[in-house]
C-alpha cells in the first residue's frame, strides 16, 4: 500500500520537526511547511495511531528510495488511483475532490 511521507515522533519532536526529519532521512528531500492541513487519529485492529498532515513545498534535492519500494510523485486529482492506507483514504479521497475542483 502507498503512504505519505512521515514517521514516528522521536523524544521532544514537534510533529513539524518530524516530517521535515522524516523527508530527509526517507526521501533525501528539504521541505518547508505551509501549514497543518489536519491531526487526525486512526484505530487498527491492534492500535491506534495519531497524525499530521502538512502542506509543504519541495526545497531542494529530488526525491530517491531509501527505505521504500517504490515513489510516486502524482496531482491529487490522481491520488485515487493508488491502494493507501486505511489511515490515510479519507484525506487522499478529499485531496483528490480539491484537485479535480482546480
Amino acid at each position: 500500500m502507498w503512504e505519505f511521507p512521515g514517521g514516528k515522533l522521536e523524544p521532544g519532536e514537534t510533529p513539524a520537526q518530524c516530517v521535515i526529519r522524516e523527508c530527509r532521512e526517507e526521501l533525501g528531500v528539504e521541505i518547508s511547511l505551509k501549514g497543518l492541513r489536519e491531526q487526525n487519529s486512526y484505530q487498527y485492529p491492534d492500535n491506534e495511531i495519531s497524525f499530521s498532515f502538512f502542506e509543504a513545498e519541495l526545497l531542494a534535492g529530488d526525491p530517491c528510495l531509501r527505505v521504500h519500494q517504490a515513489i510516486a510523485w502524482r496531482p491529487p486529482c490522481r491520488l485515487t488511483e493508488y491502494e493507501f492506507c486505511p489511515a490515510d483514504r479519507r484525506l487522499v479521497r478529499e485531496l483528490a475532490r480539491q484537485g479535480r475542483e482546480k
